[in-house]
């Protein structure tokens, strides 16, 4: 699509790619401990459970977090980390992995030094992603502040940011499960009780058919600007694969012109 709509060449697009998510995972981990703080502060005095959570398994999960958003960044932007995992790969006496590695080999070194253009670069632009990607964050809590109040659950907006952090450490817990799904309904339910809450079950349940709604329709209105630009991802990917049943091949690989 950026390729496409907007002429940026595909290596420059994989490698905002890897920095927005990158980015993304900082600014997640500054609005977890924003969360953390404000549970902490205002509302471990009132609540045994509360205090609980945060003594064990929040800090536990929020280090390993932490652990590993850390070295990620480190090892991306400072050590040229995506060149030693293609070298890494490249020494494995695999003949196939080898020659698709070589034939990409100087992709991948683009793609490194775009990522450390970055880096290098100016150190404001690098400040002013990561607030972005914060306050993408806090409009997730307000959002989740806005259902609340409109399903006749009366809560402050602390109360929503501690909710809405807490689910979001949860999906990275629970990353195995799409969105979290069960783990963070039966979270939201542990805490809105902790918290208080009259008729917690009854709250959670409205709060995620709404959410999940909004999400449905996300996606839809996405892809409806997707067809509008002119690109349809299924019916390419489904051209493509046919094609490659044809020619009796089953590597669903794009193409750099697609």
């Amino acid at each position: 699509m950026l390729k496409r709509s907007f002429g940026m060449a595909i290596n420059r697009g994989v490698a905002s790619g890897i920095i927005t998510k990158l980015n993304i995972a900082i600014a997640q981990l500054l609005f977890i401990i924003t969360g953390i703080a404000v549970m902490l502060i205002f509302y471990s005095k009132e609540s045994a459970y509360i205090e609980n959570i945060g003594n064990n398994s929040i800090y536990i999960s929020l280090a390993f977090f932490i652990a590993a958003v850390f070295c990620a960044a480190l090892f991306l932007y400072k050590y040229n980390g995506l060149v030693k995992i293609f070298n890494s790969l490249k020494s494995l006496n695999i003949i196939r992995l080898k020659k698709l590695l070589l034939r990409n080999e100087d992709k991948i070194y683009e793609i490194n030094n775009y990522i450390k253009e970055f880096n290098t670069g100016n150190v404001k632009n690098f400040i002013y992603t990561i607030l972005i990607f914060y306050f993408g964050w806090m409009i997730i809590a307000a959002e989740a502040f806005l259902i609340f109040r409109i399903i006749g659950v009366d809560l402050n907006f602390s109360q929503a940011i501690i909710l809405e952090s807490a689910a979001s450490l949860i999906r990275i817990i629970f990353f195995f499960l799409p969105s979290g799904m069960g783990a963070q309904d039966a979270g939201l339910i542990g805490l809105m009780s902790a918290m208080g809450f009259a008729d917690p079950i009854s709250a959670s349940v409205l709060f995620i058919i709404s959410r999940r709604t909004k999400e449905i329709i996300w996606i839809i209105f996405g892809y409806i600007l997707l067809f509008r630009l002119g690109l349809n991802p299924l019916k390419l990917y489904l051209s493509k694969f046919r094609n490659r049943l044809k020619n009796r091949k089953i590597e669903l690989l794009f193409s750099e012109s697609e």
